[in-house]
């Protein structure tokens, strides 16, 4: 799924447990550090909160 705002484009692939497996992120430092955690973690994320540019990621950490 895709997270688009004006200053940035962030580009998340969830496995069939909802974990991350890969992440690519333009212009936003605070979400590669973020997905950095989820990775290693196994953190179980919701698609439609990475999806929306209107839900604070910082929610998640």
């Amino acid at each position: 799924m895709t997270r688009r705002t004006p200053q940035s484009q962030v580009f998340f692939t969830l496995n069939a447990d909802r974990q991350l497996v890969q992440m690519v992120a333009f212009n936003d430092a605070r979400a590669i550090k973020l997905g950095k955690r989820w990775l290693a973690s196994g953190r179980v994320l919701d698609p439609a909160q990475l999806a929306d540019a209107e839900f604070s990621l910082m929610a998640l950490k």
